[in-house]
Parts: structure tokens; C-alpha cells; sequence
């Protein structure tokens, strides 16, 4: 995997599903992050969000 972007402090990287599905559930299950998104956004699960 290469990085798209990389900096001392940030690494900007494509989304691995394995890895990530867990950190993606813990900001899609947030309502304040999905309220612009509509209702149908909004993850109740980690096996909804693979």
C-alpha cells in the first residue's frame, strides 16, 4: 500500500475495509456527524458498516 499523502504528523492513506471498519463504525454511528447526511446514514452495527 502507498500513502497519498505523508507529513511528520499525518498520514493520508486509501481505506483498507478490514482494517478500518471498526474506526468508520465509531464516526457513522455519531449522530451529530451523520445529521447532514439524513437518517439512512446513520450505522447501527460493524457488520452494517462492512
Amino acid at each position: 500500500m502507498t500513502n497519498l499523502l505523508e507529513t511528520e504528523r499525518l498520514i493520508i492513506r486509501s481505506w483498507i475495509p478490514e482494517r478500518d471498519v471498526e474506526q468508520v463504525f465509531v464516526i457513522y454511528s455519531d449522530p451529530k456527524v451523520t445529521h447532514f447526511l439524513g437518517k439512512a446514514s446513520l450505522v447501527t452495527s460493524v457488520e452494517s458498516q462492512r
